[in-house]
């Protein structure tokens, strides 16, 4: 069981900021979010609470921390057999002096708070654009995969369709014939002329061989 009395005489965690709360049964302050006490050994809840604030002041601006330290010196001083009821109100103006301290640092980490959504709002926009980019690439790819595949088709299709005049003869005096597909060159036309491809079909080659 915690003494709520007592509580208020406590400052907020260093680590968390969060309320601390006394337990007289053990003479021990802890936080009540994160766990964190003051070492077991104090012998009345003067020592426990002082202990405790001297901590919790070291977490607060130098000059700051000094006068809360100050305090917390001034109530481990007290004789042991005083109880806080007899100095409520004295804690009452001291609490309200460390709120003061410790508002500034409070609105600092909401304002913080307030950038780090901020940052986390552009990030996920800057995720999402990137993933539009990532997914219009992939379609680009897909179509050009598919034009290629096509691309090589035609080609097979073209290659199946000319002959390459490997093989010729001579027929009479000045012709040259072609043994597969029969094709004449005269001499007196410039005679026989090898196959040679296109611009446009060369072209495709190179861009099949070299994968661009």
């Amino acid at each position: 069981m915690t003494d709520k009395l007592n509580d208020k005489a406590l400052l907020p965690c260093p680590f968390c900021n969060g309320k601390a709360s006394f337990k007289p049964a053990s003479f021990k302050a802890s936080c009540d979010r994160c766990g964190a006490h003051v070492p077991v050994g104090a012998k009345s809840s003067d020592e426990a609470i002082a202990a405790w604030n001297r901590r919790a002041a070291a977490a607060l601006p130098d000059a700051d921390g000094l006068e809360v330290a100050k305090v917390a010196r001034q109530l481990e001083g007290r004789a042991s057999g005083d109880t806080l009821r007899t100095y409520s109100d004295r804690m009452a103006s001291d609490d309200q002096k460390a709120a003061s301290i410790i508002r500034p640092q409070a609105e600092t980490i909401e304002r913080l708070k307030a950038e780090l959504e901020d940052w986390k709002g552009k990030h996920t926009n800057g995720v999402r654009a990137y993933a539009d980019v990532l997914a219009r690439a992939k379609a680009a790819e897909d179509r050009l995969s598919r034009a290629t595949e096509h691309l090589s088709r035609a080609l097979d299709h073209y290659d199946r369709g000319v002959c390459l005049h490997e093989s010729v003869h001579r027929g009479g005096s000045i012709w040259t014939i072609c043994d597969e597909c029969g094709r004449k060159w005269a001499d007196d036309k410039g005679g026989f002329q090898p196959h040679v491809d296109p611009p446009e079909i060369r072209a495709a080659r190179e861009f099949l061989e070299g994968g661009e």
